[in-house]
Formats: structure tokens, sequence, C-alpha cells
């Protein structure tokens, strides 16, 4: 039952009518896709023949040390690049102009700049002698201080700068902050580069976006690039052997090319499919052979990492033509030409394929948001029979049909069996006051401690009746009327005079009404265990109040599950605000319940428990001085108390009082707190190996402005108030 899916869906009528414009806009894209991708695929089919035969006959050979030459790429001229995601505002001039058409102008006052990142296709540094260069116009009559090129390899930190040094990125003489030279001259185009070695990129980084930064003036940028020395013989663009080497973990490539690359000629069989005898080669299908799905290539990476001498020349011819076909820069130009017609049409099938997956997946999302229930259906229903003295082989008894207790009326029925929703009908009707009663009852507890009713877990016959009858009738009736409105249920407890009062009882009413009963003063009870580690998150400022999500893991002792098997399974403590998350929200193992938890009475969730009971225990005391949560927290709420205007130690405990008591310390209390204050500064003084792994512990990193030996001190203050019973307390 647990791990079925919902199978019932509550959608509201605004989501219904949003479902049928996402269903037909589905059946749109199904019709278009249907329409169009058989001719698509045929003309793939014949580009792909044609492809095939015209890299028959070209006769390739492996580069030598003679072809070595200089390769530029270009990543900005006349427009921005267009693989790129962008940022800032890319305005483009048709003067001044160095190349092209358009160079890109920019504006602006003080630090100001605009830059492409995640690349789709970096730029992979080829040795430390790769130069990125940039042409840039200085506007004579408003130029700039200052010029940044800043390179991402995964971060920005590599900067080259050439004039003053006004923008605050990086660290001076480092290659996040390099000074090249002084400001290019005024009215004319110069060149600004740098190489690879300089800004601490070394071979194999990848370059995937450039930041165009400037402080003030105006600055016109045109044609940015990287110049390479590329010996072919270690380019994958010119290199068979440099190309096959790669194309082991390109998972790019089609399956089976990856499978031949990674394969060594000798282990090739003969039995093994030629691709270039395969009809239905493309892109991504290059041939349509596996063990179990034939509409799958075969595994071409596990051939790739095998050695070249392992390799079948059935193999080899397989690696080589796939490379001419799709990779080699030399191929003549009806080639590529040919290559660049292959490649749209198979973007086409791609966007076909990419529209329905959208409209299918926005269907998906959509019924997510859905209201859900797990329902079970029945089948045909069952005869139930008394059994006689539990015998369930008898089958004298009388037949026994769905009904409610007779002494609590009928359900209209109409003759008919009565089904669940009659029942749930029934629980919400205005003939069944029980519902409304056991709520409200449970509801009153939460807010005065006890219920009007006290036995939560039986208000029937059998427990005890309320100590003000009209009143918990007139709740009911009201919470009932009201639609079942639990936020004005709430909040019209929480605005009545007897939330209002004073848990301090007089000595008439401790005498007269020692247990309360007639709730002349509010009750003072502990907390429930969510609530004390809520209080001590919400006092240090720790507490992450966001609304909704799944579960989190907070702090666990080591080894606490080491006994829950079938499967064995380890707490792996969450990280970030998920630490810091209202208790509501932590994880629950049942039987295995968390042991902070536990301490004060949280249920195993083993069975149903109607009410908790409230204990109070020495292990109580234990877990909010040593639980990990709690040290933290007071931690942060010791470094709260430093930071606070207050310079005086006396100014500091008051203000600590009123944080997590919401009152004045009383004399002896100051005294009291002011003794431990002393006594721990003398301590973590003279052990600061002490200090430090107690305001280490957690991971939310201390304040380093602090000194380790005094935040210690004031964290052992903080922890002994969330240790008082009035913090985990309710008056």
């Amino acid at each position: 039952m647990g791990r079925r899916n919902p199978n019932l869906y509550l959608p509201t009528p605004k989501q219904e009518m949003k479902l049928e414009e996402l269903e037909s806009a589905k059946k749109e894209t199904e019709q278009k896709r249907n329409l169009h991708k058989p001719k698509i695929q045929q003309e793939e089919k014949e580009l792909a023949k044609e492809l095939k035969e015209m890299v028959a006959n070209f006769s390739y050979s492996e580069p030598n040390r003679d072809e070595v030459q200089k390769k530029e790429r270009i990543f900005v001229e006349d427009s921005a690049p267009s693989d790129a995601d962008l940022n800032g505002e890319w305005k483009l001039t048709e003067n001044p102009v160095f190349s092209g058409s358009k160079s890109i102008m920019r504006t602006g006052q003080g630090n100001n700049q605009h830059y492409f990142i995640n690349s789709k296709n970096p730029h992979h540094i080829f040795s430390e002698e790769d130069e990125f260069f940039a042409y840039v116009y200085l506007d004579p009559k408003n130029p700039p201080k200052q010029i940044m090129l800043q390179f991402n390899d995964g971060s920005w930190s590599r900067r080259a700068y050439w004039g003053e040094s006004l923008i605050p990125y990086g660290k001076e003489n480092t290659t996040s902050r390099l000074k090249i030279g002084p400001l290019p001259e005024l009215k004319k185009w110069v060149r600004l580069s740098v190489t690879a070695k300089k800004i601490g990129l070394k071979t194999k980084d990848k370059i995937n976006g450039i930041a165009f930064t400037q402080w003030d003036g105006t600055l016109y940028w045109d044609k940015v690039g990287v110049k390479t020395k590329i010996d072919p013989r270690q380019d994958p663009d010119f290199s068979l052997k440099k190309w096959i080497t790669l194309a082991k973990n390109d998972k790019s490539l089609p399956t089976n090319i990856q499978t031949l690359a990674k394969k060594e000629e000798k282990d090739r069989s003969e039995t093994e499919i030629d691709p270039r005898q395969d009809p239905d080669f493309s892109l991504k299908k290059w041939i349509t052979l596996a063990k179990n799905d034939k509409s799958l290539p075969t595994n071409i990476q596990t051939l790739a990492k095998k050695e070249e001498k392992d390799r079948s020349e059935t193999e080899i011819q397989s690696l080589s033509q796939y490379f001419l076909n799709f990779v080699y820069k030399k191929i003549p130009a009806n080639v590529v030409e040919i290559r660049k017609k292959l490649q749209e049409t198979k973007g086409k099938t791609i966007s076909l394929d990419a529209a329905v997956k959208k409209t299918t997946d926005a269907i998906k999302n959509h019924k997510d948001m859905f209201q859900s229930m797990l329902v079970s259906q029945t089948g045909n229903k069952r005869m139930v029979r008394i059994l006689p003295r539990g015998n369930w082989l008898d089958q004298s008894g009388e037949v026994v049909e769905p009904a409610i207790p007779e002494f609590m009326g009928k359900l209209d029925t109409n003759d008919r069996k009565a089904n669940r929703l009659d029942l749930a009908n029934w629980v919400v009707s205005n003939n069944n006051p029980l519902p409304a009663r056991a709520f409200t009852n449970r509801i009153w507890k939460m807010f005065f401690g006890y219920g009007l009713s006290r036995r939560l877990e039986d208000l029937g016959g059998q427990g005890e009746p309320p100590t003000h009858p009209k009143l918990l009738d007139h709740l009911a009736s009201e919470f009932r009327n009201s639609g079942w409105d639990v936020k004005k249920l709430i909040r019209t407890l929480v605005t009545s005079d007897a939330y209002k009062q004073s848990s301090v009882p007089t000595e008439k009413l401790a005498k007269n009404d020692p247990l309360n009963r007639l709730y002349a003063r509010q009750s003072r009870y502990r907390v429930d265990a969510e609530f004390v580690r809520d209080t001590a998150l919400s006092i240090s400022g720790l507490l992450v109040s966001d609304i909704g999500g799944t579960s989190v893991k907070p702090y666990q002792p080591a080894g606490y599950w080491q006994h829950l098997n079938f499967p064995a399974r380890k707490w792996k403590a969450g990280k970030g605000d998920d630490l810091y998350r209202r208790g509501l929200y932590t994880f629950h193992c049942r039987s295995f319940t968390h042991p902070a938890m536990l301490a004060f009475d949280a249920p195993s969730r083993e069975e149903c428990t109607a009410e908790r009971p409230r204990s109070n225990i020495p292990q109580q005391a234990l877990a909010l001085l040593n639980d990990p949560v709690f040290v933290e927290a007071a931690r942060v709420f010791a470094e709260k108390l430093l930071t606070h205007s207050n310079k005086e130690d006396l100014a500091k405990i008051h203000y600590a009082f009123q944080c997590a008591l919401t009152r004045k310390p009383t004399k002896e209390e100051v005294q009291v707190l002011t003794e431990l204050l002393s006594q721990q500064r003398k301590r973590y003084q003279k052990d600061e190996e002490a200090a430090l792994a107690l305001v280490k512990t957690g991971q939310k990193k201390y304040n380093t402005n602090l000194r380790v030996s005094e935040l210690a001190a004031w964290t052992s203050v903080s922890r002994t108030l969330l240790n008082m019973y009035e913090t985990t307390a309710r008056f």
C-alpha cells in the first residue's frame, strides 16, 4: 500500500480547463510530427547514403610534423554567441567596426559588464600558449578607466585587465586579477591579448564563458576569440588516432561508435556490423543492433577503450568511416555541405519529438499539482456474518449489513447497501456531533494543556464528561457551521480572555481548583517534542520557517540505526537549511523515532497514539545539553548576544532573558549566570582547544571575528538558558 501511486485525482475546475488546453496542444504537436516526420526521415536516409558514397573514395592518412598550424576561433563578431546564455546588454552598432559589419558598444558608470556563459561548445585549452584576444576602441570623449576580460572555467576566477585597478574582483597580482598593461590608445582599434599561462589556465581546462567588464566610459568590442597553435597529430579534428582516444569516453557519440573506439583491433570479430553497409545510418542511430533491443545501437564505448593492436580491420574501418563522415575537417567542401544538411535534417526530427515530449511533460507536471488520494477499489462485495463463538468456518451466523450504530440513527441510502461515501457524508453531517466535538476538544487541549473532556482517546460513555459541556457544544457547532474552518476556531480560542490569563495561581485558586478544571487560570506544561527543538532554533535565529516540502534529516547519533534491517540503512544528515527546518518535517522511521524527540515523549508511531504523555526525566536535560542541534543553537544565540549593541555582561544577560523568556531576570538569576560566565571564561582561556571544539559543533560556521574563548563562555550561558524548564514549557 505504501508504495502505490495515487489513483484518484481531484482537480479543481480551473485545473481541468488547463488540462484540456494542454491535451489539445499535445494532440496538435503529435499530428504535426506524424505528418512531417516520415518525409524528414526519408530525406535523412538519402542524405546519409549520399554522404557514405562521397566519403568512400576519400583517401585519409595520419597528419605529420610538417602540418603544424595555427588555428583561430572567434567567439564574438557581428553578434552575441548563439550557443550560450547571455547576460547584460549586448548593444550592436555599425560604427566604429573593426571586422565584419557590426561591433558591440557599452556605456556605463562605475563597474558594468556584459558576458556569455554555459557555452555548448566550450574552448578546450590546447596548450598554455593559447592566446585569447579582443579588439577594443575607446571613445575619446568618454574613455573608460579600466578594461577587464574575465574567463569562466567553472568559476569566474581568471581575469586580466588594462588601466587603473578599480573593478573589485579578485586579488591583485594573481591570476584572479592580473594587470597586463595601461589603457589602449584612444581613437583606434587596439588588440588586447593574454595567454592561458598568464591567467593560470592549463591544458584541457574548458572556457565556457567570457565577461567584458569596464569601469566608466564608452567602449566598443569586436572580434573576440582565441588563437591556438595546433599540432594536427594531437588534434581530434585532424587525427583519427587522437579522435579515437577521446571517443572512448565521449557519451555524445552513438553508442556503437564508443564501443568500437574502446575495443582493440585483435578483439574485433569479422561478424560485427560495418555501419557503412547499414541503410539506417544516422547521427544518433548508426546501426540498429543490440542484445535485447534492435532499435538501440551497439556498445561502441567499450570497443574504444581497447588497445589499437586489438582492433579488427572491420572495427578500424567502422571508426574511420564515422570519423571521416562527421569529424574530419579537411574533408572536401561538398562533403561538408552534405554533413550540414544531414545535421539540419536530424535536428528537425529531434525538434518534432522534443515538442511532443514538452507537451507530455507539461501535462504530467500539471497533474502533479492535483490533489490526489490512494483509494482501494473493491470488486464484488463480500457477505459478512456474525461468527458463532468466533469460528470463521461456521457460516450459520446472521448476515451483517454496513450501517452505523443503531442508537445514532440510520443512513439514508434508499434501500441500497451503504458504502464508504455514505459513511463519509454521515461523519460530517449535522446529525453527527462527534467529529466536531472530538476535534474541538483536541484543539482546546493544544492551547490550554488539557481538553474540556480530559480523556482525548474516549469521548464516549467510558470517558470523562467535559467540565464545560455547553462550551464544548457551542465551539463544536460553530466549528461545523463555519464550514470546518480551523483557523477561525483557533482565532476564537487565542483571542479569548481565558487564553490570555496568567498561569500563576492565586492561593485561593490553588486550594479550590488545584487541577485547573475550571480554567480560572492558564495552564503550565512542557511543550511537545517538535516544539522543544523549534523553540531553541527560533531563539537562536536558526529556524527555517518554510512551509511544505520533503522530509529532512537533522543531526542524529551515529549507529542509531545499526539494528534497523530489511534493508539495512544509514542516517545521512542533511545540509544547509534542511538542518534547521521545523521538527514537523523531520524524517520519521517507525519504531526508530529520532532520539531527541523520543526523550520528549514523541511516539514511535507503531500504533495510533490519541494523546502523548508528558514526562520530566534526566534524559531530557542531557538531550538539551548535548544534542548537536541544541549546542549549535546555543552557540549561534551566544553570537547574537556578543554582536548586540550591549557591551556590558549585565546588559547581555538581560537581553538574553528577553530573547529566550520574554522577561527580565531576577537578581538571583543574574548572580548565577554571572558566576557561570566567569567560571567558563577562565576555563576556556586556559583550554583554547576545548573552546574551539565547542564552537565548531554543527555545520554552521562560527563567527571568526569573535574570540573563541569568549564565544565558548557565552555558549555555556546560552546552553543554560535553553535548558531551563521555563524555556521548554508553555506558561
